[in-house]
C-alpha cells in the first residue's frame, strides 16, 4: 500500500484497545465479586492517558476537518481540494474484507448509534409504557438527529432543487414529506439527554 494511505494514529488506537480491555475485564470480575489487581493504578494511568489523547489527536482532529471543509467551499478552493473531499468521504477501508461502508457513512453511524446500558428500557412498547408518556433516554446521541435534519432540509429543498430540477413544484411536493420526517425526529429528540448542555462549561472550548 503507498505511502499516502491513512489510518487511525497508532496511540489513539492503542489506547482505545487497552481502555476497553480494561473496563470489560473489571466489569467481569466485578459481577464475580473480585476486583482488579491494581485496579485504581491502571485507572489513573489510563485517565491521565485519556485527557492527553482527546487535547492532542481527537478534538484537534475534529477542528482541523471543520475548518477544511468551510474553507473548501470557497469558490477559489473548490477545485484545488474537490477531488480530496471525494477520495475523503467516499473512499472505503481497503482492510475490510466484502463491501465495506464509505467512511463518511461510518463516521455517522458511530456518532448516532449506542448500545442500551445494562437494564436501560429500550421502548415504550417493550416496558409497556403509556405511548403519552415520555420515556427518557440516557444516551444524547438521538439529540444529533435534529442536526441531521436541518442540514439535509437545507440540502434537499432549499439548495439542491435549483441546480437539479426545472419543476419548481417539486419544493412544494417534496417539503411536505420532510415536514412529516421532521414530527418524527423532534418527537424523538425531544427525550434526548441534551437539555442540561451548557457550552460554558465545558472542558475544551471550541475556539475555531
Amino acid at each position: 500500500m503507498g505511502g499516502n494511505c491513512y489510518r487511525p494514529h497508532p496511540r489513539v488506537e492503542s489506547y482505545l484497545r487497552r481502555k476497553l480491555s480494561f473496563e470489560r475485564r473489571r466489569t467481569e470480575l466485578t459481577r464475580a465479586g473480585k476486583t482488579l489487581p491494581q485496579e485504581d493504578k491502571q485507572r489513573r494511568s489510563l485517565d491521565t492517558e485519556k485527557v492527553d489523547i482527546l487535547n492532542n489527536y481527537i478534538f484537534p482532529s475534529m477542528a482541523n476537518v471543520v475548518k477544511f471543509l468551510e474553507y473548501s467551499q470557497e469558490d477559489e478552493l473548490r477545485e484545488v481540494f474537490e477531488d480530496d473531499i471525494k477520495d475523503l468521504f467516499f473512499g472505503k477501508s481497503h482492510l475490510k474484507q466484502g463491501n465495506p461502508s464509505p467512511i463518511f457513512q461510518r463516521f455517522l453511524q458511530a456518532s448516532t448509534s449506542w448500545k442500551p446500558q445494562r437494564g436501560e428500557r429500550r421502548s415504550s412498547v417493550l416496558n409497556r409504557t403509556p405511548l403519552h408518556q415520555t420515556v427518557k433516554l440516557i444516551d444524547f446521541r438521538l439529540g444529533l438527529l435534529d442536526y441531521l435534519y436541518y442540514v439535509l432540509g437545507l440540502t434537499a429543498i432549499f439548495n439542491a432543487p435549483k441546480y437539479v430540477f426545472d419543476d419548481k413544484n417539486y419544493v412544494s411536493i417534496v417539503k411536505q414529506d420532510f415536514a412529516r420526517l421532521g414530527v418524527w425526529i423532534r418527537l424523538l429528540t425531544k427525550n434526548a439527554d441534551i437539555q442540561d448542555f451548557d457550552n460554558n462549561a465545558v472542558a475544551r472550548p471550541a475556539l475555531f
